[in-house]
């Protein structure tokens, strides 16, 4: 009997040191897994934290990219002003360059009469009728076309 009693208890002795060894491994693979879950707490909060600076820099990159939008827009708007602005100023330069042209045509027919009207007073200052009047005929065209000019 003493050999099956010391048998029970070896038994019993076997099965106690293996729940407290499972209890061990249980315990060391939860000690573990416990120290890996704040780990990767810390990794997940630092991650988490990143992505709101990234997302706070990405705001303020939009609002600058928006802002520059604006800006774009207010340029072309100034461009195509200045673009019209400069078709008026062409448009009345062109204007003015045939105004010159057709004022300096009149100035050198309106000259022309007026050194043939000089000739023929200096001519008949001195007696010269007849050469007055060639002189004034010379310039009958130019002074007819100049008049209209004069006014």
């Amino acid at each position: 009997m003493a050999s099956r009693t010391f048998r029970w208890w070896l038994a019993l002795g076997l099965v106690i040191a293996l729940v407290v060894s499972l209890g061990t491994w249980e315990l060391t693979a939860d000690l573990g897994a416990r120290a890996t879950l704040r780990q990767t707490d810390r990794a997940v909060a630092a991650l988490q934290q990143r992505q709101r600076d990234l997302e706070v820099r990405l705001d303020a990159a939009q609002a600058r990219l928006a802002s520059a939008g604006r800006q774009r827009d207010a340029a072309k708007a100034a461009l195509r002003q200045v673009s019209a602005d400069l078709y008026l100023t062409q448009a009345a330069l062109n204007g003015a360059n045939e105004s010159v042209y057709v004022n300096v045509g009149a100035i050198d027919t309106l000259n022309t009469c007026l050194n043939g009207v000089v000739e023929a007073l200096n001519q008949l200052s001195i007696g010269q009728r007849n050469n007055a009047v060639q002189s004034l005929q010379a310039v009958q065209q130019a002074c007819s076309k100049a008049a209209p000019s004069v006014g």
